[in-house]
């Protein structure tokens, strides 16, 4: 008779939010007369990044980044219409495994 040791694996669960960095516009409190602007950026993980998110609070805006993979690095950017006084901006990037990373900035539109 022969005798078998098999072992099963289980995945282990990912646990590593995406890395995200800001490339336009750079700060944390931004001040401008433009009723639109651009943010670009780029996220990786080690898994990959499904989508990039973004929200406005002022107007209740939200949508998808645009996006493009190049070498597992997601390019993303978007137009955020700017409402007249403080806008909150939101960046989320997001992997397959539902965890995410966070980028906010405010921005004054006088």
């Amino acid at each position: 008779s022969v005798t078998r040791n098999t072992t099963t694996t289980t995945p282990t669960e990912d646990r590593v939010p995406p890395r995200m960095t800001i490339q336009q516009p750079i700060g944390n409190f931004i001040l401008t007369s433009a009723p639109r602007l651009t943010f670009r950026g780029a996220a990786t993980d080690n898994v990959g990044v499904t989508k990039v998110t973004w929200t406005n609070t002022a107007g209740n805006q939200s949508g998808a980044a645009s996006a493009t993979t190049v070498n597992g690095v997601v390019n993303w950017s978007f137009d955020v219409s700017l409402a007249v006084g403080f806008n909150t901006i939101q960046v989320r990037a997001w992997d397959p495994s539902g965890n995410s990373t966070l980028y906010s900035t405010t921005v004054r539109r006088y």
